[in-house]
């Protein structure tokens, strides 16, 4: 199914000035810039944070980000003294469990299964990035794709520029599959949490 919205794309190193020393020669850092892009902090501030909580070193990427994240978020922790990141859930083909709670599934795109002795039954995938977007036009959140990471900003994708590719210019499609998804909001409560 087309999108029936359009797909807008920022180049997700625009909010890179030249006061953030940490990204000079930085590569490998697309989750550092998802961060900083989802809660509106400097490269230095998102660097600082993710090479403290994930213990990521300069140009090795993030591992284990989804669920590093994913148990920040459940202990409520606030970003930067005035975000809260909350676990909207991951994609099916990554549980091992039966009804996971976990589970996002995208509920406007059911499909059949038919299982091993022949019986159909109704039930829904999980998002693509496009997907998301469509239904998801306003708030900021940090999706997770296999060995990316990117953010989604009132329905505008904030990306590498090599994600503007024609897929997406040209069709309005993003098939890349969301594997984790995390909502960033302005935290209601006053939290004098110093990051370093």
């Amino acid at each position: 199914m087309k999108l029936d919205v359009v797909i807008k794309f920022q180049n997700g190193y625009e909010a890179i000035t030249e006061n953030d020393k940490k990204a000079k020669g930085e590569k490998n850092d697309c989750f550092v810039r998802a961060i900083m892009n989802a809660c509106d902090v400097t490269y230095d501030e998102a660097h600082a944070w993710v090479e403290q909580r994930f213990n990521r070193k300069k140009g090795r990427g993030t591992r284990a980000a989804g669920v590093i994240l994913r148990s920040i978020a459940t202990g409520k922790e606030t970003l930067f003294s005035k975000f809260q990141i909350g676990y909207l859930g991951k994609n099916p083909l990554l549980s091992t469990r039966k009804n996971d709670p976990e589970v996002l599934y995208n509920k406007l795109y059911p499909i059949k299964i038919t299982d091993d002795n022949g019986n159909r039954t109704d039930s829904y995938a999980g998002y693509t990035v496009g997907k998301f977007i469509q239904q998801h036009q306003t708030g900021s959140y940090i999706i997770l794709v296999a060995g990316h990471a990117l953010a989604v900003k009132d329905g505008v994708m904030v990306d590498n520029g090599n994600y503007d590719d024609s897929l997406l210019r040209n069709q309005l499609r993003d098939q890349r599959r969301c594997e984790y998804i995390f909502r960033v909001k302005k935290s209601s409560k006053k939290v004098s949490q110093k990051v370093v």
